[in-house]
């Protein structure tokens, strides 16, 4: 039930019991149960948009994370230093990586292959 929903039953029932002669003990109890009910909702979506932005900042770190880790394995070649080097493309455009037939099987390259595929 939503708080305009809460709201709108909180108003019907102070209408209704007005229109009898005033409030009585049984309306203001049906009133303060009304208003405990709205309380506890907005309790409830308070707590609801903590545990969202938990989820949300977790998210954020782990991609954080993730891109860190693949920054540092695309960064240079182990051999010759060579810059913007890509460990996907398996093999170094300078003339000493393809003079030695290196290949890139290290193991942050498995550990990117494997961060490929949860993104």
């Amino acid at each position: 039930m939503t708080d305009k929903e809460l709201v709108e039953r909180l108003n019907a029932y102070s209408a209704q019991y007005q229109n009898h002669g005033g409030i009585t003990a049984e309306a203001a109890d049906r009133i303060e149960q009304l208003r405990a009910e709205l309380t506890n909702e907005r309790i409830a979506n308070t707590n609801l948009i903590g545990e969202l932005a938990t989820v949300a900042a977790e998210r954020d770190r782990y991609k954080e994370e993730r891109d860190a880790l693949m920054e540092a394995v695309r960064g240079k070649c182990s051999l010759c230093k060579y810059y913007n080097y890509d460990l996907l493309d398996d093999n170094c455009p300078c003339l000493n990586c393809e003079y030695t037939g290196r290949k890139s099987a290290t193991g942050k390259y498995w550990k990117l292959i494997e961060l490929e595929g949860n993104t």
